[in-house]
C-alpha cells in the first residue's frame, strides 16, 4: 500500500536543454528532475508547498507561475524489472524513469491542495515566503528568498543572527 504524504512540494521547472526543448512542467519537489521531452535536467523556478486538506484561506497573492489551485500526485514504478526505482510524481500521461528512461507506471492518486501557509525570511523579515528556509534538521533550503537574494542552502539555524550580519555588511543592505 503506498502512504501519501500529508504535504509535498511542487516545483515549476524549465528545460534546460541546448537543442531548443521549451518544455516546462510541475514536478515533485526533490524527485525526477528530467525533461521528460528530451531527457535533459529540469531547472526549478519556483516551489509552492500542497497538502492534503484544502485551505479555507484563499490566495491573496500574486502568483507569476500560474500554480494549479489542486494537482494530482501519483506513485510511479519503472516498468522495467531491474530498476525497481519508484517516486512520487505530478500525475501525467508519461512519466520516464531517470535512471533507466524506460516508461513508468503510475500507482494510486490523490488530490493536493494548494497551501496559503507562507513562511518568514530570517535574513531580511520578507514575510510572503511560500517555502520554509530550512528544514526540522536545520539544513538551508536551496531557494532564494525573492527580496533579500538570500540563498538559504548557506544558512546554518545555530548561528542565524551572524549571518544575517555578515550577509546585511556583504551586500550593503543595513
Amino acid at each position: 500500500m503506498i502512504r501519501f504524504p500529508n504535504e509535498i512540494a511542487i516545483a515549476y521547472a524549465i528545460c534546460n536543454s541546448n537543442n531548443d526543448c521549451t518544455n516546462n512542467e510541475f514536478i515533485v519537489d526533490g524527485q525526477s528532475q528530467m525533461c521528460n521531452k528530451c531527457g535533459e535536467l529540469l531547472y526549478r523556478e519556483s516551489v509552492r508547498n500542497y497538502t492534503l486538506k484544502e485551505s479555507l484561506r484563499k490566495n491573496t497573492f500574486n502568483d507569476e507561475v500560474g500554480f494549479p489551485n489542486i494537482i494530482e500526485i501519483s506513485y510511479a514504478t519503472c516498468k522495467n524489472g531491474e530498476c525497481d526505482y519508484g517516486e512520487f510524481v505530478v500525475s501525467k500521461e508519461l512519466v520516464k524513469c531517470q535512471y533507466c528512461e524506460n516508461s513508468m507506471h503510475l500507482e494510486g492518486k490523490k488530490k493536493y491542495y494548494l497551501s496559503y501557509e507562507t513562511f518568514i525570511c530570517p535574513i531580511c523579515g520578507y514575510d510572503k515566503l511560500f517555502f520554509e528556509p530550512y528544514d526540522k534538521f536545520g539544513r538551508g533550503s536551496y531557494d532564494i528568498c525573492p527580496n533579500c537574494d538570500f540563498l538559504f542552502f548557506n544558512l546554518k539555524t545555530d548561528n542565524i543572527e551572524k549571518e544575517k550580519i555578515e550577509y546585511l555588511k556583504k551586500s550593503n543592505r543595513r
